[in-house]
């Protein structure tokens, strides 16, 4: 397993006056274990009467369903540079890992922290959780929190059967489809296989008829990545 280094949350004593964000760890679920790190502007647009609204990014970190945690030096990097030139608030779930949590254990992670936003009063953005969030949030009454759209950064699906990418890069320096399929063999609920509703966005399932009430989605992949035809 590759480790990477550690970033602590920066709190919010003694703030220098140059320092362009904040950074704080927030526990969600004390019985569940999980947690998430907010991240917030020094500074703030404004204008002469009120304070300008500000958008809401929650991030849901990549690797697998099974590796990574929030606090970590390439999550936050970005995420302190979208705090710093958007500018916006961002929140970054530590949500369970399998195969101790299968999945659906990320997604009612980020449910429990939408409600979490909805005491808050805030508005949201946020690939394959922030999918799959997307579809079931639908059905759940989250006034006044708005999910204004949903950013998939070369998100993580699947299937029984390979496409084009995944044959053409199965032995990816970074990525091979083995250590793939061994990630959904963690993460899917006991006995299912790689066509489940989880991995295959078209495969009928419980939200399927929520697809089309989706807000705005951007999709991002690029060329090398094994995903990219899924």
């Amino acid at each position: 397993m590759i480790e990477f280094p550690k970033v602590p949350p920066t709190g919010e004593d003694n703030i220098d006056l140059d320092q362009a964000y904040v950074s704080k760890d927030v526990p969600l679920n004390q019985k569940k274990g999980t947690w998430f790190r907010i991240y917030r502007p020094t500074k703030t647009p404004s204008s002469v009467n009120k304070v300008a609204k500000i958008t809401i990014i929650l991030f849901f970190h990549m690797g697998g369903f099974t590796a990574f945690h929030p606090d970590i030096t390439i999550f936050n990097q970005p995420c302190g540079r979208f705090v710093s030139e958007l500018p916006c608030i961002v929140l970054s779930l530590d949500y369970r890992l399998a195969p101790e949590n299968r999945l659906p254990a990320a997604y009612d992670d980020a449910v429990e922290l939408l409600y979490w936003l909805k005491q808050q009063t805030v508005e949201l953005n946020g690939g394959n959780i922030a999918y799959r969030t997307g579809l079931c949030s639908s059905d759940l009454d989250l006034k006044p929190v708005k999910i204004a759209e949903i950013i998939m950064n070369q998100p993580f699906f699947g299937g029984e059967r390979r496409t084009k990418s995944e044959i053409a890069l199965a032995n990816d320096e970074v990525l091979h489809m083995p250590v793939v399929d061994l990630c959904w063999n963690l993460a899917l609920p006991l006995r299912a296989n790689r066509d489940h509703e989880y991995t295959i966005p078209m495969t009928q399932g419980a939200y399927t008829h929520n697809i089309s009430k989706l807000p705005k989605v951007l999709i991002r992949g690029f060329e090398g990545d094994p995903f990219l035809d899924r």
